[in-house]
């Protein structure tokens, strides 16, 4: 083999490692909970028709381990497109982003509880409160010095204690 290969050929896989090494680390310097990414967005033409496909969509959950997996995905999809609006300062879809989230979470917490749902179901919604509650935190912390958008979050964030709470 040639040895201009050889070399351009280990220079390749070097570079490829340390991107991965890069890119892993900056994954969990962030945190260690990600989000998922939407395919529409708040303040697309498209979110419209997202929200009422999962309107539609909800009606086919008839078991109440279905309707619990809806919910917690639909809570994590609004807190993904919460951090979206942050991330892109859509300031004019912050405070309804905001309370959709709220919404959805309560939505989750009052099913759970209207169910009597397992011990477990409870403990996990809980769990995944808290991390919601991180992640919350940093958007918060970016809006700080906007007089009133920090306080959404705060809401949202005092919202994931109470309802934390109630389903102890």
């Amino acid at each position: 083999m040639n040895t201009l290969f050889i070399k351009r050929l280990i220079t390749s896989f070097f570079i490829l490692f340390l991107l991965i090494v890069l890119f892993n680390q900056t994954i969990l310097a962030e945190d260690t909970f990600s989000l998922p990414n939407q395919s529409a967005n708040p303040g697309s033409f498209v979110y419209k028709f997202k929200r009422g496909w999962e309107k539609l969509e909800e009606k086919f959950q008839f078991s109440n381990d279905s309707k619990i997996s809806f919910y917690d995905k639909l809570t994590l999809k609004r807190l993904s497109e919460l951090k979206y609006v942050s991330d892109h300062d859509l300031l004019s879809e912050f405070q309804t982003s905001s309370e959709r989230f709220s919404y959805q979470a309560g939505v989750l917490s009052e099913y759970l509880n209207g169910i009597s749902a397992s011990k477990e179901n409870k403990e996990k919604v809980i769990e995944e409160f808290s991390k919601y509650s991180d992640i919350l935190a940093s958007i918060r912390d970016k809006h700080s010095f906007r007089s009133s958008y920090w306080l959404y979050i705060q809401q949202n964030m005092d919202s994931l204690k109470e309802l934390s709470l109630k389903l102890k």
